[in-house]
């Protein structure tokens, strides 16, 4: 493979960051109703600034009683109890074709299918993070879980904080793209994509570095 293939497409880069810039002014209506709704409910769900990661000062100052929050925390775990319960089957698969669906070899594959996927849930952290999921849709009415494959425990799930985050619909109305804003260290960016992968910059503060 010739080395500048796997130079970054200037275009491309180009092109997301006009994306993202049109999808965060398209957003900004909302900031503020979410940043007020964060301030006196959840005062560190939200994240709509990069510097705003790793700040510790106090940001419950808004908050007038503990009656919204009550409120939300009631409502996420009645969600979770009656929609992703993990002390039962919640979810059943099963074939589009009513026909195929009655095969016994199918109905066998789908039962195999259906517990694998119970014990991996179990194993990982999807219904901590289907709670926090639900106390942001509670909040703000949206929420975004994303789900990555983990090496240790098969998936591993992460509920990003409102404003870090814009998404875009198709034209029958689901979710067709999704941008999110975070901020990484030089080793954890050289961690996760390897340094032959990273930009100059980086690979040269991970070498200065290491």
């Amino acid at each position: 493979m010739n080395p500048s293939d796997k130079k970054p497409d200037a275009g491309k880069r180009k092109r997301y960051v006009e994306r993202l810039a049109a999808l965060k002014q398209e957003r900004s209506s909302w900031d503020a109703h979410w940043r007020e709704l964060s301030e006196q409910i959840e005062p560190r769900r939200s994240r709509f600034l990069l510097s705003d990661a790793n700040k510790g000062q106090k940001r419950n100052q808004k908050i007038i009683n503990n009656t919204p929050i009550r409120a939300k925390a009631t409502l996420a775990a009645g969600m979770q109890a009656g929609l992703t319960n993990q002390s039962r089957p919640w979810f059943r698969l099963t074939a589009p074709s009513p026909e195929l669906a009655e095969v016994s070899a199918v109905k066998e594959w789908l039962h195999t299918v259906e517990t694998r996927l119970r014990e991996i849930m179990a194993r990982s952290n999807i219904y901590n993070a289907f709670h926090m999921l639900y106390g942001d849709v509670a909040t703000f009415g949206t929420a975004l879980l994303y789900i990555e494959e983990d090496p240790e425990d098969v998936i591993r799930c992460w509920v990003f904080p409102v404003g870090s985050y814009c998404l875009a619909l198709d034209s029958r109305g689901r979710v067709s793209t999704v941008f999110r804003e975070t901020s990484m260290t030089v080793s954890q960016l050289v961690e996760e994509f390897g340094i032959e992968n990273c930009s100059e910059m980086v690979q040269t503060l991970s070498k200065t570095a290491g």
